[in-house]
């Protein structure tokens, strides 16, 4: 019930939703399925995030640029040891500011490693396989195709690997059903670009809205309640937010197990309605001073390198580490929401907590206010 308070009041005609802990992704179409399919998501270490963007692009056989995550937890550790062949390996070159450079005249132990363009040319390598599909976010994550050798993940019920970007299983099928709605195209119109084309982008004329999501109980569309493992332990968090240390209703064990589906529609008992509790616990945080920002600084890197997106749920503060999971309310609103610390500041005087214009909109706060501050 709180995430789904989070989710955007109109979902569109048209979207694609994926839903993290049930490993899978569909297309919705004035509330019916017309496309599933199954995904490899995020570790716990690189979680999926949860959020929702337009997808503007597709693009067939495309190039990949390797994000920061990439390069600083794979590539860096090798190069400092002067370990190039996992370049050649993965067929990377690469630039600074658009120029190639040999990465073996490079000191890695000096330089900034995201300064540096590392592109991977489409191909049997690539991480990105025949297809991505772009929408753009500051988390930097997409949805694409994904090589040969991980393809038998698929057939796992466990599908969590890599860094965060969603991967499908028939992403050749996504694409024809996306285009099909978008552009009226044939099957035979998107084979001929899967099969012949090179780093091909087609932009949509409509964009279409994608939602990530990680809903642990779900009713699908034939009134089954399936319920799937807290892959990343995100209801822990959220119950002790809600209800505060030992009042939380019981946790499932968290073990990975198949899904279990049993029938819907027995009520949440009054005294385990977060409406009635969670809204007390979450105000029972600091009261500080707070501000926020938006489209002023949007595009720009935070401190902790990310691309700064406004409309994210997140919140800039002076010394909490990065990452850290914040429960702020609006006392004027009784309306709360949770935030992920990404920058640093507020740096006017008075102030602890610089929130998103997002997380500002959420909670009501229309200007420079009190609110609670509460780790989840």
């Amino acid at each position: 019930m709180e995430r789904w308070r989070w989710m955007p009041e109109d979902l569109g005609p048209l979207y694609v939703w994926g839903n993290t802990p049930e490993f899978m992704l569909y297309v919705i179409k004035n509330g019916k399925t017309i496309f599933a399919d199954k995904t490899q998501v995020g570790t716990s270490n690189d979680p999926t995030p949860v959020f929702s963007a337009d997808m503007t692009t597709i693009v067939f056989n495309p190039e990949w640029i390797a994000p920061s995550s990439v390069l600083v937890k794979s590539l860096l550790p090798r190069l400092r040891k002067k370990n190039y062949s996992i370049l050649e390996k993965y067929a990377f070159s690469v630039s600074y500011q658009g120029n190639p450079v040999n990465p073996a005249k490079i000191d890695w132990s000096r330089v900034n490693i995201r300064d540096y363009t590392f592109t991977q040319k489409p191909g049997p390598k690539s991480n990105l396989g025949k297809v991505k599909f772009l929408l753009p976010n500051s988390h930097d994550v997409l949805l694409h195709d994904t090589f040969a050798a991980r393809r038998k993940i698929f057939q796992q019920s466990m599908r969590a690997i890599g860094y965060g970007c969603v991967r499908m299983e028939k992403p050749d099928r996504f694409a024809e059903v996306l285009l099909a709605e978008d552009k009226s195209w044939s099957t035979s119109e998107v084979n001929e670009l899967w099969e012949h084309s090179v780093n091909s982008p087609v932009a949509l004329d409509r964009k279409i809205p994608v939602h990530l999501t990680y809903f642990t109980a779900v009713v699908h569309e034939t009134g089954k309640l399936a319920t799937f493992a807290d892959l990343y332990g995100l209801d822990r968090k959220l119950e002790t937010a809600l209800f505060g240390n030992g009042t939380a209703p019981a946790h499932q064990n968290s073990e990975i197990k198949k899904p279990r589906v049993e029938e819907a529609g027995a009520q949440t008992p009054p005294a385990l309605n977060p409406a009635n509790i969670g809204v007390k616990s979450a105000f029972q945080g600091e009261m500080v001073q707070a501000t926020f920002y938006g489209d002023e600084f949007r595009g720009s890197r935070t401190a902790s390198g990310e691309v700064f997106n406004p409309d994210g749920l997140t919140a800039a503060h002076k010394s909490l580490p990065f990452g850290t999971c914040l429960v702020v309310g609006n006392p004027r609103t009784r309306k709360t929401v949770v935030v992920r610390v990404n920058d640093r500041g507020p740096f006017t005087e008075g102030m602890t907590l610089d929130l998103s214009a997002g997380a500002a909109r959420v909670i009501g706060m229309r200007s420079t206010q009190k609110v609670s501050m509460k780790r989840c």
